[in-house]
């Protein structure tokens, strides 16, 4: 298998670079060579390599590399290679030297060099311009090596219920005995995005692997085996009964072609030569059927799975007016972040406040799993046994029995006190309001505000005048008394 895996897109990888040397005792007309190589990283920037005394400057090559170590993982190195020819024999000494790769500094330390007579068996030095060989490129052949690699789109399931989750796995295949030398391209993450928007179903909860980095696996398909280079995983959980269908999608790969006469696909020869070209791969379609669930009054509320429940209970002998707290954790293989909680209603015995909420979701190989607890606070009023069964229940459609199935608690709690039932009431006092209620009439009357008003101002306008008048009638009274008080005294 030869894959070598675009460098950009595993940025958690850690990246070294280092300078090495070329072979030190050389012929006057062979090559001396100074290479920048950096480790699961591309060489995005440099300075130019050292200018050395005595020798000249020749092509500048490059060349990427990849390791398998075995255990699954792939080191790649990419490597810059200058090459120098001495002008003439001698023995040549090269100071330390600093070169800046992808922006951090890298030392060498110093060598000598020795260049010895003339190798007849080398030739001399290409004396190529430019422009010749753009010419030799153009009228090179190359050969295009069959490549054993597909891009598979796969499901765990080829048939789901509403709501039940179906696992999609989208990855690059390379098999085992490929010779072929594939490059996943620079820009894999705006293909990948791409893609996501055909592959990722409308009207579907999902639930995403998150997949950061291309870690090969060994795999076996129809007996033979391959290098799995996953490039993106989720679950889905279908909201309705419409069927999901995955189309054809496409992902462009770097193939490199082998000039004519090399063989050897591995050789640093080979590789300095190949051509890169774009090669397509593509998946195939699928459907997924999804089939409504059974008949049931909650049919389209409930969530479906394989759930157990976890009962959280700090004590279970409490005292009436006293808060106790109530965990109600639902744990298994489902759509955890769809789960509600169960409903419980204010009653004679207890009184149920809403509860706080926390959920752990995992992804892991085709499944999803986790836990949604629900936490709630009570008040019981009344002393007695309580079985919390008869409280809490959560129904659900279990995938193992294919019926509708409900988690019922299982905790038998002790409430002791006196009763709160009436607590309220007592507490308001009000006397034998309660007793007369049986004797009043439950008629409705009517009321008319305004008509009352009306009256009632009109009564003390009736009123305020009979007090005027009377007012007037005892000043004139009065006046008429004085008047007949001074004629008498006038008579005397």
């Amino acid at each position: 298998m030869i894959l070598i895996l675009c460098a950009s897109f595993f940025n958690s990888w850690a990246q070294k670079a280092f300078i090495d040397f070329g072979k030190t005792n050389i012929a006057v007309n062979e090559a001396f060579t100074i290479t920048i190589k950096v480790e699961n990283a591309k060489v995005k920037s440099h300075d130019p390599f050292p200018t050395i005394a005595g020798f000249k400057k020749h092509a500048l090559a490059s060349v990427t590399s990849s390791n398998n170590k075995g255990n699954g993982q792939i080191t790649t190195t990419d490597a810059l290679i200058q090459n120098y020819y001495a002008e003439k024999e001698g023995t040549y000494v090269i100071k330390p030297f600093s070169i800046k790769v992808n922006g951090k500094v890298v030392e060498s330390p110093g060598i000598t060099v020795s260049v010895g007579p003339y190798d007849k068996n080398l030739g001399e030095p290409s004396k190529i311009t430019l422009n010749d060989f753009l010419d030799l490129e153009k009228n090179k052949e190359y050969v295009d090596i069959k490549d054993e690699a597909f891009l598979g789109l796969s499901a765990n399931k080829n048939e789901v219920f509403v709501g039940e989750g179906i696992t999609v796995t989208l990855a690059f295949y390379v098999a085992a005995t490929n010779q072929a030398i594939l490059e996943f391209p620079p820009n894999l993450g705006n293909q990948l995005g791409d893609m996501l928007k055909k592959i990722r179903p409308a009207k579907s909860w999902e639930e995403n692997f998150q997949i950061e980095e291309i870690a090969p696996v060994d795999v076996t398909i129809n007996g033979k085996k391959y290098s799995q280079h996953k490039l993106y995983q989720a679950t889905f959980y279908p909201l309705n009964n419409e069927p999901i269908i995955f189309p054809r999608v496409g992902l462009k790969m770097l193939k490199h072609q082998l000039p004519k006469g090399e063989n050897d696909p591995m050789s640093l020869e080979a590789r300095l030569k190949a051509k890169k070209v774009d090669k397509y791969y593509y998946t195939l379609p699928k459907r997924i059927e999804v089939k409504e669930l059974p008949p049931h009054p909650l049919r389209d509320q409930v969530p479906v799975g394989v759930f157990s429940l976890y009962e959280i209970v700090p004590k279970k002998k409490i005292r009436t007016g006293a808060s106790f707290e109530y965990g109600f954790r639902i744990w298994g293989e489902g759509n955890i972040s769809a789960i509600r909680a169960p409903q419980i209603n204010n009653n004679e015995h207890f009184s149920f406040y809403p509860p706080t909420i926390n959920q752990s979701v995992q992804r892991a190989g085709q499944r999803v799993s986790g836990w949604k607890t629900f936490n709630f606070h009570s008040i019981p009023k009344e002393a007695g046994k309580y079985q919390l069964k008869n409280y809490f229940g959560w129904i659900y459609f279990n995938l193992n029995s294919q019926r509708y199935d409900t988690l019922k608690a299982r905790t038998t709690i002790e409430v002791a006190g006196e009763s709160l039932r009436n607590a309220e009431i007592s507490a308001a006092n009000v006397g034998s309001f309660y007793d007369d209620i049986d004797k009043e009439s439950n008629q409705l009357s009517h009321n008319n505000f305004r008509k009352q008003v009306r009256y009632i101002t009109n009564v003390l306008m009736v009123l305020m005048l009979a007090g005027m008048a009377f007012l007037i009638y005892w000043t004139y009274k009065d006046r008429q008394r004085e008047k007949e008080e001074k004629k008498g005294k006038v008579s005397a």
